[in-house]
């Protein structure tokens, strides 16, 4: 379980390429993650919640809902929920707050190819190093601003859902 960059983490982690020879994770619970980077053929490896705010401008919906449908698509369990009027970090206890200058990656996805190597998903374009990755995003896709702050219903239903998954998913 992660929130935000460790809900990327957590969302990566989910996939088989992570999971090693040992025993692994018995299911992951991204919150909020950033979804630039996937597979382009996820290898699902966990059950899966992935949880948004739907007013979460700074990772956006749009990139990690395509992922969650792509992952079901190659067998996965996963599912993708949407809080009303929460923003990312709903789960927290700061107020809202916009931050002008947050760098924000919501439109832009990166293609993890099966041998390794990254390509922009508009394009096809290979990505052969991270400052590259970096510059066409800074171009392309990536904008400036988001809001960040607390959900208090957002937060306890997120609550009540991962106490949910985790009794569906751990004690079958």
């Amino acid at each position: 379980m992660g929130m935000s960059w460790g809900g990327t983490v957590a969302l990566r982690a989910a996939d088989r390429r992570r999971q090693g020879d040992g025993p692994g994770f018995a299911a992951s619970i991204p919150l909020y993650p950033g979804c630039v980077a996937q597979y382009r053929n996820p290898r699902p490896g966990v059950p899966l919640l992935v949880l948004i705010g739907e007013r979460d401008d700074y990772t956006g919906i749009g990139s990690c809902a395509d992922y969650v449908n792509r992952i079901r698509a190659a067998g996965g369990a996963a599912q993708l929920k949407l809080y009303p009027g929460a923003h990312h970090g709903f789960d927290g206890d700061a107020r809202e707050v916009f931050r002008a200058q947050a760098q924000n990656y919501r439109d832009c996805v990166l293609y993890i190819e099966d041998d390794g190597t990254t390509t922009y998903a508009r394009t096809g374009e290979p990505l052969d190093s991270a400052q590259k990755a970096f510059e066409l995003m800074r171009r392309d896709c990536m904008r400036s601003g988001a809001t960040v702050g607390a959900n208090a219903r957002a937060r306890t239903d997120a609550l009540r859902d991962v106490k949910a998954f985790l009794k569906t998913t751990l004690l079958h």
